[in-house]
């Protein structure tokens, strides 16, 4: 039998080189989970246009990325609820938790909620029934001693008035959040701004796309560019806004690479065949 030593290289030196998807955000491995919510047809609101697809391209995205993914649409409080549980316990003791939501949001008595379909955001009174604070999520990934957790809020960011006979949204805006461990938060667009639909996705979730998948780019390099290329698509219109105090490097996708390994000496000439008869 003969066999083409230059073949048998070149598998060598292909099998002796790593490269996947590392679960890191830190120095250590773990799982990875996400909740991926997308919210377009809403009740008491005119619906959203990209809101849909933009829940089912993060899902797609964040899948090849190596993590386990919930995804919900369209959901009423009772839904998001029921799967901001299972969330919950999916991630206890695990390496990171992301959580995702394109829709609406507001800010009522300087705390923050994400609206599920059923909500009405016009009336104040009822908020907290309706719609679901922000605060729930981080205190479930407090709870859940996840090494790094990560919130991306590709929402409109509107202030409902205390006056009952208010019918209309007075202002724009989303509250501070306060982050007591490890933690980023990136906002699709700064206070008093709006955010904007692309012709696919959502401005913020489109940048996001482009530039999540990138090899060994930390967080905070991600959302400069997912920051430059939003002003830059919105005329400066919208600038996504980001907190975090994470406290080490975050890499959506860090590549782990080893040196390829070649069995022959330096100056060995090719193509050679073997032939074992």
């Amino acid at each position: 039998m003969k066999i083409t030593l230059l073949a048998f290289i070149l598998l060598t030196i292909h099998t002796g080189r790593a490269s996947v998807h590392n679960q890191e955000a830190g120095p250590t491995g773990g799982k990875k989970v996400a909740l991926v919510v997308g919210v377009a047809n809403y009740q008491y609101i005119a619906p959203l246009e990209n809101s849909l697809k933009d829940a089912n391209d993060i899902d797609s995205v964040l899948k090849t990325l190596g993590f386990d993914v919930i995804k919900l649409l369209d959901p009423n409080k009772e839904q998001l609820a029921n799967a901001t549980a299972t969330f919950g316990k999916m991630i206890k003791g695990n390496n990171s938790c992301l959580f995702y939501f394109s829709g609406h949001a507001v800010e009522h008595n300087g705390q923050n909620y994400i609206l599920p379909r059923t909500a009405n955001p016009y009336n104040a009174r009822k908020l907290t029934d309706d719609a679901y604070a922000l605060n729930n999520i981080i205190q479930l990934c407090e709870e859940g001693s996840v090494r790094t957790s990560i919130i991306l809020l590709d929402a409109c960011r509107n202030l409902v008035s205390d006056n009952p006979r208010s019918e209309k949204v007075l202002k724009k805006g989303l509250a501070h959040v306060n982050l007591r461990t490890r933690t980023f938060i990136a906002f699709a667009a700064s206070p008093g701004q709006q955010a904007f639909d692309g012709e696919k996705n959502g401005a913020f979730t489109s940048a996001l796309l482009k530039y999540i998948g990138e090899p060994q780019i930390t967080i905070d390099e991600l959302f400069n560019k997912v920051n430059k290329q939003v002003r830059l698509d919105t005329k400066n219109m919208q600038a996504p806004f980001k907190t975090s105090n994470l406290d080490t490097p975050y890499f959506f996708n860090k590549i782990s690479q080893q040196q390829p390994i070649c069995p022959f000496k330096p100056g060995t000439k090719f193509p050679l065949v073997y032939n074992p008869s």
